[in-house]
């Protein structure tokens, strides 16, 4: 959970998404792909998330799958001292 990501359930394969607690972190994955997470902003006031993208797109959901994982790519967390707020 520090990397912001954490299993739900191993059979379901997917990974709800925590508050960051890291800046940035790499994983390096099979066949010399990456998967970069970075927490835009975050310090001890900007603890809160206010948006979320993977690849440069919105994830709505409360979480991300393996498959999406395993596929590399940039999960941003956009932090600020408060939760979104919803339209």
């Amino acid at each position: 959970s520090e990397m912001d990501y954490y299993p739900i359930n191993p059979v379901s394969a997917e990974y709800v998404l925590g508050a960051p607690q890291i800046s940035e972190i790499e994983i390096m994955l099979p066949g010399e792909k990456t998967f970069t997470v970075i927490a835009n902003n975050l310090s001890e006031k900007n603890k809160y998330i206010t948006s979320v993208k993977l690849n440069g797109e919105d994830i709505i959901n409360t979480f991300i799958t393996y498959e999406q994982i395993l596929s590399g790519g940039t999960l941003v967390f956009a932090m600020g001292d408060r939760t979104a707020q919803k339209p």
